[in-house]
């Protein structure tokens, strides 16, 4: 990070500059928007996390969007993308996330109903995208 201060280039840590839940809704849907470069080191525990997902599709919305972005994958821990039973541990993860969630209870929807319906949306895309984003992890 030092090599970055000394060269002038502005960089943003998610551990680092955020901490409240509204920061990290704002960082979540400002990485992939506001940045030329995004780092993403990938983990066991990144692809398991809500946070985590929800910030890679906004970046892969922003990629999409302006293709001169762009993004490096970086691999940290043991798990392999490759291996078809860790993809379906993650599509079982993520599935039994998304039933439960479908078993709320129609006022607790209606409370938060826009919310609710861009996290089932960003959960049947995330479930789709796993076999993308092993084989852009294994290229």
């Amino acid at each position: 990070m030092e090599k970055f201060n000394e060269k002038h280039i502005e960089y943003r840590l998610d551990k680092r500059d955020i901490g409240t839940v509204n920061k990290i809704s704002a960082f979540e849907n400002e990485i992939g928007w506001r940045s030329e470069v995004v780092v993403i080191v990938f983990s066991d525990k990144y692809f398991c996390s809500m946070h985590c997902m929800y910030e890679f599709a906004q970046i892969k919305l922003a990629l999409e969007k302006y293709p001169e972005k762009r993004l490096l994958c970086i691999k940290s821990g043991d798990f392999n993308l490759s291996n078809v039973n860790y993809i379906m541990e993650l599509e079982r993860y993520w599935g039994g996330l998304k039933q439960e969630y479908e078993n709320i209870e129609y006022h607790r929807l209606r409370a938060h109903s826009e919310t609710f319906i861009r996290f089932l949306v960003l959960l049947t895309i995330l479930t789709q995208k796993l076999l993308i984003m092993t084989v852009l992890l294994t290229i």
